[in-house]
């Protein structure tokens, strides 16, 4: 497939390379969805099109270039072979002769120009430009420099895998959602085909409908415990579920939206949390952006920066979780309402997240074939049973657990055992150090931050030099070995 340059049209972008990533296996779908057809055009035609009226040059990434041989378009094959889509960009940053790589998936067909040029434009001295929207971060549809290579290098190194947990360590310039509707009002060109039942007129879906998140994973239920973020420690709305229903209702009434005036909260209640549907399912705020048309109203109460700031640690990592683990862990929560949902007594998800996305992945990818449901779930993995704190020890959990031993989860014994070596670890480390009010906080440290969560909420220890954290990890780790060496 060639290009040939409109007079009128924008010229194309120079230093700049614009790369298709085409390594998925296309499970969920079933064949090889870059040949699925809309309005008779193959994805991959669709989007090379689109990608080739921008940038001066367009590269496929993809394993079986005898497959698209047709398109004319230059190709790479992965440096190295089953590292996903961070593999892709890995292999496109390590190939390309500019400075920066525009990076998209090959099956998201509504892609949008104008979007994409404000992307580059808008690139400065950020390593990275990443779609954000509340509920999500798009990867495969964002521009990453040369200077990403030695992070991705690293995090490689780590046999880590997704692309996102590199974002912490380099400077990335976040486009928000009021930003991408500039460009793209309905945020179309976030649409992806992931099974037959994604194509446009297969089912009722809204075009604009994104994948679960922890805040809003279907359209029965949401989660509105952080709205608003003032309220006091141990909180629990089940206990005034009658009076938020009758202020929610009273509040989604009364709701002017062409009223722009500030008014301040007062109490622990907002007046501007209410239903976001006609059946009184949904909950959350009505001043959002995306219940404004892309205006975001949330300045109009006093805490409106930090509403916009607003995320629970369980949310951040549901949103790294693998799409396939998303949906399998959410059936924890079926039939649960906004209520319970929202309520960390009742939804055993907030406390199955704490275990942290390698574990909770593995899980999800080795039941995928079945139709395990909540009970069974717990049933099954009886080690989610342990009323151990998550965060706490996921460290231990993820040195221990691995895709060859994932049985032992399942194992009363393990989970036993496990909790005796928690209680000890927890108790030897935290006499190993004698605090110091002039060293660093741990969080801050340059290690794994599941170990940090480890030394701060298992052995309590808010400070410590880099010196004394390596050495506890490094006896914490050998204490793992003999318990994983010594377990039948």
């Amino acid at each position: 497939m060639t290009s040939t340059q409109h007079p009128d049209r924008p010229p194309l972008i120079t230093q700049v390379t614009g790369f298709i990533l085409l390594g998925g296996k296309s499970s969920r779908y079933g064949s090889n969805k870059a040949f699925v057809e809309i309005d008779g055009v193959r994805l991959v035609d669709r989007v090379a099109g689109v990608m080739q009226s921008i940038f001066h040059r367009v590269v496929l990434v993809t394993n079986t270039p005898e497959d698209y041989a047709y398109l004319k378009i230059p190709m790479v094959e992965d440096l190295i072979k089953g590292l996903g889509p961070m593999g892709g960009i890995y292999t496109g940053l390590m190939t390309m002769t500019d400075e920066a790589g525009f990076f998209v998936a090959c099956d998201m067909p509504f892609l949008c120009e104008n979007l994409i040029r404000h992307m580059v434009d808008v690139k400065d001295v950020f390593d990275a430009v990443v779609p954000r929207m509340d509920w999500m971060l798009e990867p495969l549809h964002a521009l990453y420099s040369k200077t990403c290579v030695p992070v991705i290098q690293e995090a490689i190194g780590q046999n880590e895998h997704q692309i996102l947990k590199c974002f912490t360590r380099l400077r990335v310039r976040y486009v928000e959602e009021k930003e991408l509707r500039i460009w793209d009002p309905d945020l179309r060109s976030f649409f992806n085909i992931n099974k037959p039942q994604d194509l446009p007129g297969q089912n009722e879906r809204p075009m604009t409908e994104f994948p679960p998140t922890l805040c809003a994973p279907d359209q029965e239920k949401s989660c509105f415990a952080c709205c608003p973020p003032i309220r006091p420690p141990g909180y629990e709305h089940l206990q005034y579920a009658s009076e938020i229903k009758r202020m929610l209702r009273e509040n989604t009434a009364s709701l002017r939206r062409d009223d722009k005036a500030f008014s301040p909260i007062t109490g622990f209640s907002c007046w501007a949390l209410g239903y976001l549907d006609g059946g009184f399912k949904r909950i959350g705020c009505l001043l959002h952006p995306g219940q404004n048309e892309g205006e975001d109203l949330r300045y109009r109460v006093d805490y409106g920066g930090k509403c916009d700031r607003e995320s629970c640690v369980e949310a951040e990592i549901f949103k790294l979780l693998a799409p396939e683990a998303r949906s399998f862990w959410l059936r924890l929560c079926e039939g649960l309402d906004s209520f319970s949902y929202s309520s960390r007594t009742r939804n055993p998800l907030f406390r199955i997240l704490g275990w942290g996305t390698a574990v909770l992945n593995l899980v999800a990818r080795a039941e995928k074939e079945r139709d395990l449901r909540t009970e069974s779930i717990l049933e099954t993995y009886a080690f989610f049973k342990t009323d151990l704190p998550a965060r706490a020890n996921a460290y231990l959990l993820k040195a221990l657990v691995d895709s060859e031993h994932l049985e032992l989860l399942k194992d009363g014994r393990f989970r036993n055992r496990f909790e005796e070596l928690s209680h000890r670890l927890s108790r030897q480390v935290s006499v190993e150090i004698l605090t110091s009010s002039t060293a660093p906080y741990v969080h801050r440290l340059a290690l794994d931050p599941d170990f940090l969560n480890f030394l701060r909420l298992s052995g309590h220890i808010a400070r410590a030099t880099e010196e004394e954290a390596v050495s506890l990890k490094e006896f914490t780790d050998h204490e793992l070995a003999r318990f994983r060496d010594g377990f039948p």
